[in-house]
């Protein structure tokens, strides 16, 4: 459960300060992969529909885990 809890609270961080992170992102596809910069408006929305999947696969998974921890006591 408490593991649940951790990923709820890193996707909740996450969309907090998701534009720290999608700068972050746009910085390193710059450094690895040699993306023009300043990004395009394209790579931009791709980037944040990324983070918002991710942030959906780390809390879906972590409400489903705490919601079988409450269940199954």
């Amino acid at each position: 459960m408490e593991l649940g809890l951790a990923m709820m609270v890193l996707a909740l961080v996450w969309s907090i300060f998701r534009d720290e992170v999608l700068r972050y992102q746009l910085w390193l596809g710059t450094a690895l992969y040699g993306l023009p910069r300043p990004a395009e408006p394209v790579q931009v929305k791709v980037a944040d529909y990324v983070g918002a999947f991710l942030r959906l696969l780390l809390f879906l998974p972590g409400l489903v885990t705490v919601l079988a921890g409450l269940i199954l006591r």
